[in-house]
């Protein structure tokens, strides 16, 4: 059982590295919410990091239409 967490942490954080790499290479980045109530850490996360490195940022709510 401790190596699954092992590998779902060492996967949970390729994943971040992941999006902050792909976050590092844009111009500017665009987050889609589809439902702003529910909470989403990593959604967060990259929010906070596009903020920290001064990225342009856009945010569009479909649910308004």
């Amino acid at each position: 059982m401790n190596d699954i967490h092992r590998v779902r942490d060492y996967l949970a954080d390729q994943t971040v590295s992941s999006n902050f790499t792909l976050i590092d290479q844009s111009d500017f980045v665009v987050v889609d919410y589809f439902d702003p109530e529910i909470n989403s850490s990593v959604v967060n996360n990259d929010m906070q990091y596009v903020h920290d490195n001064d990225k342009d940022d856009t945010y569009i709510d479909l649910m308004k239409g």
